[in-house]
């Protein structure tokens, strides 16, 4: 690498991909962010963030994904389904 760059070659490393994700100027600008780790896990979640960032907004989060089920009832309720009808999908295990 250090040949090509001194003969002004334009080149670069090639890196696996766990060895691509671990360059520190990715996690800086963070297109691969550590998130904390939700309930019942007990190691951050590592995801893909947005890859770009602005002077205005920069998309992206710093909440873990939502658990197994975590809100099941809520989108039930949204779809219609009343208290009793979910108690019930939930007891015969369908949800």
């Amino acid at each position: 690498m250090r040949k090509l760059a001194a003969g002004g070659a334009p080149a670069s490393e090639l890196l696996t991909v766990p060895q691509a994700v671990e360059q520190p100027q990715l996690q800086h600008r963070n297109v691969i962010m550590d998130l904390p780790p939700p309930a019942g896990f007990d190691s951050p979640i590592r995801t893909v963030g947005a890859g770009f960032q602005s002077p205005a907004d920069t998309p992206g989060t710093d909440v873990p994904p939502p658990g197994i089920g975590e809100h099941t009832d809520e989108i039930l309720a949204e779809l219609g389904y009343d208290a009793e009808t979910i108690a019930s999908l939930r007891s015969d295990e369908a949800v």
